[in-house]
């Protein structure tokens, strides 16, 4: 059997819309930065459900920066208080249902968009925690 064949196709395709919807975001938000971690085997378009992606938010003018990375089952948050990364003053991790349909801890989305800017804001909000703390 498979890898393609073994693994969670809804999940895999949730995963890749979610990422998507981050890629589209990126556009508009400046030191964004998303990256897939893993495709499926043979698919290069979808993305890997437990391998997943990161979404990077680096503040270069005050060197913080926050990293999501997500997976179909779980998401886990580092900020950052010096572009080298070398200082990661907090990780959090927290719960992702992508297997089971756009779920972040008790809330469920209709698709990846609103997921995504959700947690583009909670992205954003550790963010400017990790700056007002460097100040």
């Amino acid at each position: 059997m498979t890898e393609a064949a073994t693994i969670d196709r809804s999940g895999a395709h949730r995963v890749t819309a979610l990422e998507r919807a981050f890629r589209t975001l990126a556009r508009d938000v400046p030191g964004m930065t998303v990256d897939v971690v893993g495709h499926v085997r043979g698919q290069r378009r979808l993305v890997h459900p437990v391998a997943g992606f990161t979404v990077r938010l680096d503040d270069a003018a005050s060197g913080t920066g926050a990293a999501l990375y997500v997976s179909a089952a779980y998401g886990e948050l580092s900020l950052w208080r010096d572009a080298k990364r070398d200082g990661v003053t907090a990780k959090e991790h927290f719960t992702v249902r992508l297997n089971d349909g756009f779920m972040w801890g008790d809330s469920e989305y209709p698709d990846a968009a609103p997921l995504a800017a959700d947690l583009l804001g909670y992205l954003q909000f550790n963010l400017d925690r990790v700056r007002e703390s460097t100040a």
